[in-house]
C-alpha cells in the first residue's frame, strides 16, 4: 500500500477535508473508492456497529484498536481516529499515542470529558476534568509520539459543561501544551462557531455535523475558519434506517406468506459490494494463464 498523505499535506492544498466516519473495514473501503481525500474513525460508530455498545467510557482501547487495525488495513486514506480520554491516566495515553501511530492512523483525537458521567456522540457534556488533567495527558501525548505528522488533537467538551468562555479557554490551553489541532464539541450555534473560528484562524479546527436541516455548508464552516469537517454518522445511521425498513418488511412477508419486496437496482448493489471486497482479485490469485 502506499505511503498514506499526511494532513499536513492535505491541509497545505488549501481545502478543507470532508471526512464521513468509518464504522468497519467495509465502510473504510466505500469512503476510500468514493475518492475523499482522508476519513475518521469514528469511536460510537466503531462501538455501534462491531459491538452494539454505545459511547459511555465502558470500552477500552483494545476494543477500538481491534476495530481500527481491519479499518486501517482495508484502505489507504489519512485517518483521523477517536482516542476518548486516553483510556486511563498519562500512562495509558502514552500507551494509546503509541497505539494508533503504529497502525498509520495520521491524527488522534483525545478529549477532557469526565469518564463518570461521559455522554456520546456531541451530546452536551455534564462535566470536564480539571484542566491540570488533560493538560498533562496532552503533554504526554504530544511528547510520545515518534513523528511530528502524527496529529495531536485536543478535543475539549467544556462547551456543554461550563459554557463558551470556558471551551474557549481551554482551547486556548490545549494550544500551550503543544496539540495541532483542536475540536470544541457540542457546539451549534453559528455565532459560537464563527466566533471559535476566528479566534483559533490558522489552527486546523474540527467541527463534526450530524446533518439535518440547519446544518451549515461546508462552505460556510470553511469560511468561518474550519478545516476539519468531520461527518460521523452519514453511513451508520442510513445503514440502521434500511436495516430496520428492510427487516420489517422480511417479517411482514413471513407473516403473510408473501414475498418480501425487491431491492432497488439489486445488480447495481451487487457490483458496488463485489468491487469494494476486491473479488476479482482474490479470485484471481493462484489462477494459470
Amino acid at each position: 500500500m502506499a505511503r498514506r498523505a499526511t494532513f499536513r499535506e492535505l491541509l497545505g492544498r488549501g481545502a478543507p477535508l470532508v471526512m464521513p466516519a468509518a464504522h468497519d473495514a467495509l465502510s473504510a473501503r466505500l469512503i476510500e473508492r468514493a475518492q475523499f481525500p482522508a476519513m475518521a474513525i469514528s469511536g460510537s460508530g466503531v462501538l455501534a456497529a462491531r459491538y452494539a455498545m454505545p459511547d459511555l467510557g465502558i470500552a477500552g482501547l483494545a476494543d477500538f484498536s481491534a476495530a481500527a487495525r481491519d479499518i486501517m488495513a482495508a484502505q489507504g486514506l489519512a485517518c483521523m481516529a477517536d482516542g476518548d480520554d486516553g483510556y486511563g491516566d498519562v500512562k495509558s495515553v502514552a500507551r494509546t499515542v503509541r497505539s494508533n501511530e503504529s497502525m498509520g492512523i495520521g491524527a488522534l483525537v483525545i478529549e477532557d470529558q469526565a469518564r463518570q458521567v461521559k455522554r456520546p456522540g456531541q451530546t452536551a457534556a455534564l462535566a470536564v476534568v480539571p484542566e491540570d488533567d488533560i493538560a498533562a495527558k496532552l503533554r504526554v501525548a504530544v511528547a510520545t509520539r515518534d513523528d511530528r505528522d502524527f496529529w495531536i488533537v485536543g478535543r475539549t467538551d467544556a462547551y456543554g459543561a461550563l459554557g463558551i468562555d470556558a471551551a474557549q479557554r481551554r482551547a486556548e490551553l490545549f494550544l500551550r501544551c503543544g496539540v495541532d489541532g483542536l475540536f470544541v464539541a457540542g457546539v451549534r450555534d453559528p455565532g459560537h462557531l464563527a466566533r471559535i473560528g476566528r479566534s483559533f484562524k490558522g489552527t486546523p479546527l474540527a467541527v463534526v455535523m450530524q446533518g439535518g436541516d440547519d446544518a451549515l455548508s461546508v462552505r460556510e464552516l470553511h469560511a468561518m475558519g474550519y478545516t476539519l469537517i468531520v461527518y460521523p454518522l452519514v453511513l451508520l445511521l442510513p445503514m440502521c434506517r434500511l436495516f430496520a425498513d428492510t427487516l420489517t418488511a422480511l417479517q411482514d412477508a413471513a407473516r403473510t406468506g408473501a414475498s418480501p419486496p425487491p431491492l432497488a437496482d439489486a445488480t447495481g448493489a451487487l457490483k458496488i459490494l463485489t468491487d469494494a471486497v476486491e473479488l476479482s482479485r482474490w479470485q484471481g490469485i493462484g489462477e494459470t494463464s
